[in-house]
């Protein structure tokens, strides 16, 4: 039992890594697209709506493992939290994270396809991919692998910056 929960860490751990560095990657080079950038541009504006979905999968990747707690469980111990302290660090995050990890992963989503909007390519094969998630989101019994959709919104973010000129 032991080795079979060691695999199993590990295995999230190399996940957890992996996703970290290349979204910190990620980061850094829409850090320098941003230094380049004309200001009051709509390249500016998409890479702004680019930042907020990278600090999303950023944190949306320390959050995803098994949870222990249900999502709504999570949520109601959130809020009141955020009532009882008026203040949400990273461990209130990571101990609701069956409800937080959606949160970080929706606002990846939305800007995304406000992203994908401003854009208005024809040509990029993702922004379906982005419309097919808030679509699996409708419906209450099918909530969308976490793991795969942070691959996905990373996928979609590096199309976006690519098309972005």
């Amino acid at each position: 039992m032991k080795l079979i929960m060691r695999a199993a860490n590990r295995n999230n751990y190399d996940w957890l890594v992996k996703r970290r560095c290349n979204i910190q990657e990620f980061l850094l080079v829409l850090h320098k697209r941003l230094l380049r950038s004309k200001r009051k541009s709509k390249p500016r504006q998409i890479l702004h709506l680019l930042l907020g979905v990278g600090f999303s999968l950023w944190r949306a990747a320390f959050l995803i493992h098994k949870h222990k707690k249900s999502q709504d469980d999570c949520a109601i111990e959130f809020l009141k939290t955020l009532i009882e302290e008026n203040a949400i660090a990273f461990r209130q995050d990571k101990d609701a994270s069956a409800w937080t990890v959606g949160y970080y992963l929706n606002d990846a989503y939305f800007r995304l396809q406000m992203a994908y909007q401003m854009l208005k390519s024809k040509n990029m094969k993702l922004g379906k991919t982005v419309d097919s998630f808030f679509e699996k989101q409708k419906k209450i019994d099918k909530i969308p692998d976490p793991k795969k959709s942070w691959d996905n919104a990373y996928k979609s973010a590096k199309e976006i910056f690519r098309n972005n000129r």
